[in-house]
């Protein structure tokens, strides 16, 4: 599959991104050219418009993630999941927030996974915007 979409998008994605997108975005494509929705906020970085709100949590989820010297899947989310549980906010709703401002979308792939390819740096560059 990784060289189909490879070919499929006429070489415009390098092989790596490709590979360690496609176990994660596998399951929800129907079609080829759906990945190029997936992969959007990888090469990209988006322009993102927030209200005062999802402003406000993207600034709490800087604090909090600027403070992690470890940086996977895992540890990303028990840390938002914690920030979120700590100022009883709205589950779904934090991490809408999340989302938007790290990629611009309102689905993708799955969020923790998108954070730690995406990398610390990048998401922390982000999440400053």
């Amino acid at each position: 599959l990784v060289q189909k979409v490879y070919e499929f998008s006429q070489k415009k994605y390098t092989l790596e991104i490709i590979e360690k997108l496609i176990p994660l975005a596998q399951v929800r494509m129907k079609t080829l050219n759906e990945f190029n929705n997936y992969i959007k906020p990888f090469i990209e970085v988006p322009v993102t418009f927030l209200n005062d709100q999802q402003k406000s949590l993207a600034k709490d989820f800087l604090q909090e993630l600027s403070k992690l010297n470890v940086w996977n899947t895992k540890v990303l989310e028990e840390k938002c999941k914690e920030l979120i549980g700590s100022r009883s906010l709205v589950f779904r709703e934090a991490l809408m927030a999340l989302r938007r401002a790290v990629t611009g979308e309102k689905v993708g792939l799955p969020l923790f996974e998108t954070l730690e390819i995406l990398g610390r740096t990048e998401v922390l560059n982000r999440l400053k915007k």
